[in-house]
């Protein structure tokens, strides 16, 4: 599913894409934000500025066949992140190891196209101030940071708002964007 959100904005040292973030300055790249799963995940694009342009779900194998051939305007992006996962020294099921196959072919298929990956601790401290927010505080952040003059981020289908029809884990996929961007 391919939605197209309203327009409106709110390191280290040998690797090239820091290195273009610097020189470009992070908030002015353009990124791909997956939140990857074990069969569909969502992604959005952040323009510079913070924009939301376009975002979605979709199953996996569509997802990576996109970004092979850098469909759906997706040549005009900078880089890919997707969201890592870290250890914390707890036992992990099927789940965890499909998803992280998934985090590799995504990463593989960009190239050679600059890319990178985020963690979710590191998503929710720079977007919500604190590692123990729920995805809840996360979309109310966003959506905060989105919010100006009394304007709805999310709005109604007669008015739409930057965010209109962003639902469930596409709200991950933006926190990730945003989250590299200001790190």
């Amino acid at each position: 599913m391919l939605r197209t959100a309203g327009l409106f904005s709110p390191s280290s040292k040998s690797d090239p894409l820091r290195t273009m973030a610097t020189i470009m300055g992070a908030w002015y790249v353009n990124v791909l934000a997956i939140d990857p799963g074990t069969t569909q995940s969502a992604w959005a694009v952040v323009r510079g500025g913070g924009t939301v342009t376009t975002f979605g779900k979709e199953p996996n194998e569509t997802l990576l066949e996109a970004i092979r051939d850098k469909g759906r305007g997706w040549h005009t992006v900078d880089c890919l992140i997707v969201e890592g996962m870290t250890s914390y020294g707890k036992p992990v099921g099927t789940e965890v190891f499909e998803t992280l196959v998934w985090t590799g072919r995504f990463l593989e298929a960009w190239e050679p196209g600059e890319s990178d990956r985020i963690s979710r601790r590191d998503v929710k401290k720079i977007v919500c101030g604190t590692t123990h927010s729920r995805d809840s505080d996360v979309r109310r952040c966003i959506i905060e940071r989105y919010t100006e003059d009394g304007m709805d981020a999310i709005g109604t289908k007669k008015e739409p708002g930057p965010l209109y029809g962003v639902a469930g884990d596409v709200w991950s996929a933006i926190a990730v964007g945003l989250a590299w961007k200001e790190r």
